[in-house]
């Protein structure tokens, strides 16, 4: 049977953010990935002719799921979220597991569960796209701040990203780089690239304070620096600016 591929739709959210629609054009399926301003994804609905009929939640925080119940109650949509961190996403309907398949209208996806940035977080693989959305594991210019994992787990987290790189295109609610070129603090970022790549693994004060999955990442010698190619960071330093 010929499937029609999903519709995909990117829109601008919150102060700096941006947010992701998928449609399933055959079965008339609309999902919003996290909830990060309802209003916003409100208006890419209208813009766009779409019901809402799902939301698939990431991970636990405000800006991802905290504007669940309210499109639930106007939608009686059917919020998708990660089991092991079911009991902070509100209003979670169905439960994923680790490596859990389920189906988005007739389109395969595979959850993987990407601890780090949370204990519970997600990553949402379309198969038949190609594409994963990624929430905070890892964005266009560094990785999610280690507010619960350990940076073992995010490296192991990260790992499982790069491990289908070459196939999969990433979606993620921070990739400010590919749609923001004048973002400041991530031009910043770029300047201070080699600085930071530098300085991996060195037991430099400054760049402890940070993220401590910039030591554990240079700890890992050659493997960490080819890591870091692609992955920096989710906070750099400059003496300007300070840490952000």
């Amino acid at each position: 049977m010929n499937q029609s591929p999903l519709e995909m739709y990117m829109f601008p959210c919150l102060s700096d953010n941006y947010g992701f629609l998928i449609h399933d054009i055959d079965n008339k399926l609309t999902a919003t990935i996290d909830t990060p301003e309802v209003s916003a994804i409100e208006q890419a609905l209208d813009f766009k002719g779409w019901n809402l009929t799902h939301i698939i939640n990431t991970h636990h925080h405000y800006d991802h799921a905290g504007g669940n119940l309210e499109l639930k109650n106007k939608t009686n949509c059917q919020i998708i979220g990660p089991e092991m961190d079911q009991e902070r996403i509100p209003g979670i309907d169905k439960k994923i597991g680790h490596e859990e398949v389920f189906y988005f209208g007739i389109h395969k996806v595979i959850c993987y569960h990407t601890p780090g940035h949370t204990t519970g977080h997600v990553v949402y693989y379309f198969q038949d796209q190609k594409i994963a959305f990624v929430g905070d594991t890892l964005f266009a210019m560094g990785c999610g701040r280690l507010f619960e994992g350990t940076p073992e787990q995010m490296w192991n987290s990260l790992n499982i990203i790069s491990k289908n790189a070459s196939t999969v295109g990433s979606y993620d609610l921070g990739l400010y780089k590919t749609t923001d070129g004048s973002n400041e603090v991530l031009r910043n970022l770029e300047n201070h690239k080699y600085e930071i790549l530098f300085l991996l693994g060195q037991d430099s004060l400054k760049f402890r304070k940070l993220n401590e999955f910039i030591i554990y990442q240079g700890s890992h010698g050659d493997k960490g620096a080819e890591m870091a190619d692609i992955i920096l960071p989710g906070a750099a330093y400059t003496e300007q600016n300070g840490y952000y």
